[in-house]
Parts: structure tokens; sequence; C-alpha cells
């Protein structure tokens, strides 16, 4: 399980992709799978401080990875 404190805020993008919001056909489609070994890698680790960072932006509590 992953937490906040798990993410170095500083090391995040400065940009964040637009939030894709319910009536998008882009939230129908299932997600690719990520092998539990393709989690560390930093491509992978990339996308969740994204993420982290969009919960963060949007005041959200909790967000899909098709949602960025």
């Amino acid at each position: 399980m992953l937490l906040a404190s798990d993410f170095d805020l500083h090391a995040m993008p400065t940009e964040l992709p637009p939030l894709v919001t319910l009536g998008n056909p882009r939230l129908s489609q299932p997600s690719m799978p990520v092998a539990v070994n393709q989690i560390v890698n930093d491509d992978f680790q990339s996308r969740l401080r994204t993420l982290r960072l969009g919960l963060e932006h949007h005041g959200a509590n909790g967000i899909a990875a098709p949602q960025l």
C-alpha cells in the first residue's frame, strides 16, 4: 500500500495532463495490466507521482489512472 509519505513531492512533474471526467469513453476502456516487478521501475513510479500530484491539485479523495 502506498502512502502520501512514500512520494517525493519535489520530484513530481510541474504540469498535469488534463483530467478526464465522467462521460469520456476513455474511462470505459480497461487499463493495461502491470506486473508486480514493473512497479519499481522509474516510468511506473513517475506515473504514480503524477497521480499523487493530480489528487492534491484537484482536491480529490481518489483518482483512477485513466483520468490523467
